[in-house]
Parts: structure tokens; sequence; C-alpha cells
């Protein structure tokens, strides 16, 4: 399933609108949108899934140190 499948579209749908309910205009900010790029959904990502623009790779994520460290 790719994000093109419209069936996965469809059963998608209703999790972004609540994603959004609950989260609102934060679904916008990159530590939430590289969230999303790492959950996979079919051959696809929930990111891609859900049309957000992609984060930057220079995005930093509190949660991950840094490379190189343990």
């Amino acid at each position: 399933m790719t994000k093109e499948d419209t069936l996965l579209k469809y059963l998608a749908r209703p999790h972004l609108l609540q994603l959004v309910d609950y989260i609102g205009d934060a679904i916008h900010r990159p530590e939430v949108r590289q969230l999303l790029a790492r959950f996979p959904v079919g051959e696809t990502t929930a990111c891609e899934l859900f049309n957000l623009t992609p984060p930057d790779n220079d995005a930093s994520d509190a949660r991950q140190p840094p490379h190189g460290t343990q």
C-alpha cells in the first residue's frame, strides 16, 4: 500500500482529522512531522500519507542523542 492507494487514504483520513483536532496547528511543527515520518503505514509513512511536508534532516529531536554519542 502506497500513499497513492485510495483505500489507504480513505481509511487514514479520520485519523488525520482526529490528530488535527487533538494537536491543532502543532501538526506542522518539525518534531511532529519527524515523528510521523518515522511511523510506517503500508509502504509509506504517516507524514507522506497525510500530505505533510517531510521534516528537514537538520531538525533536531531532543529524544535522540547526537550522532556519534551514546
